[in-house]
């Protein structure tokens, strides 16, 4: 009679499963938001690369019209195309700026573009688009219209409002030339982040073909710090401030076409309630008269001849 021998099989217990599972959740608990981390660094870089395409493409737009674009009113009779549509020829999009036509399509009759006028506006374009955006590739805010998550600072690309309004005309308003950046290229902002979508710090955001309706399209005010939220203190013009989808901070990109990460901490005044006070013409009016020398504002006017330390 042959022996029966009985093989006993290692294996888990219940409770060993359980405790590998649960170690195994741990790990991905630790790891997952380094993944993030690394993910979001990733997206800021690539912002901050388009930045540097826009900067590279301001200098090269001076080079060849010998001045800046405006941040908006840049066609014929005043029309409210944006400078980022000035600088599409300069960014490998002379194709688009051809079809767009800024000089030859009908606008509406404040000269604004219109989705009627061109559908191509509609179309957002990449390199004027943060990786780090959760909001809407069309402007609700801005009827319709393709958005753009990088806005011209009014200081460096004035703006004609007043002229098209019927009003009369104001100097600071009128395109300028590199040279009237007396405050230096590496102490001027000539171009931010805008947020646009259901964020804290949301905004009208922006489009990359002008203004369209009364909001904010393509132009920015450093009057407030960055990341501030719409309508702080009751200010509509909080609308105009640069922010981001990036955490503490906002990418910019200097008069000498270098990159900066702005901590939202960064030394500013705060507290304005009156639209008008928020403009580049006012702003250097609180400068000349010793209201005003905040690094901040300082980094925004570009000529209020304040010395700026380390930022």
């Amino acid at each position: 009679m042959k022996e029966i021998r009985w093989i006993r099989r290692s294996g888990f217990t219940l409770v060993e499963l359980l405790v590998v599972i649960a170690i195994i959740g741990i790990l991905v608990g630790l790891l997952l938001p380094a993944v993030q981390a690394a993910r979001e660094a990733a997206r800021r870089m690539q912002c901050s690369n388009n930045l540097k395409q826009i900067g590279l493409a301001v200098h090269n737009y001076d080079s060849a019209i010998k001045q800046l674009p405006m941040c908006y009113g840049i066609g014929p009779s005043g029309r409210e195309w944006g400078g980022l549509t000035a600088l599409l020829p300069y960014l490998e999009q002379q194709n688009r700026y051809d079809r767009v036509g800024i000089n030859n399509t009908p606008p509406d009759g404040r000269g604004r573009p219109t989705i009627a006028s061109q559908p191509l506006l509609v179309q957002p374009i990449p390199g004027y688009l943060c990786p780090s955006s959760t909001g809407p590739v069309t402007n609700p805010n801005q009827g319709n219209l393709g958005t753009s998550n990088y806005v011209m600072s009014e200081s460096v690309f004035p703006h004609p409002h007043d002229q098209i309004a019927g009003l009369p005309f104001h100097p600071a308003w009128q395109a300028i030339k590199m040279s009237q950046i007396s405050d230096g290229l590496t102490n001027t902002i000539m171009v931010g982040e805008r947020a646009l979508g259901d964020l804290p710090i949301r905004s009208y955001g922006a489009i990359w073909s002008g203004r369209s309706g009364s909001n904010t399209g393509g132009m920015a005010r450093g009057a407030w710090p960055p990341n501030t939220p719409w309508f702080t203190g009751n200010d509509p013009c909080t609308r105009n401030a640069w922010t981001s989808y990036h955490t503490g901070g906002i990418n910019i990109v200097l008069g000498d076409g270098s990159v900066r990460f702005l901590n939202q901490s960064i030394d500013s005044k705060t507290g304005y309630v009156d639209c008008a006070a928020t403009m580049y013409s006012q702003l250097l009016l609180d400068v000349q008269a010793g209201r005003l020398n905040r690094v901040y504002q300082n980094l925004f006017l570009r000529n209020d001849n304040n010395v700026i330390g380390d930022f």
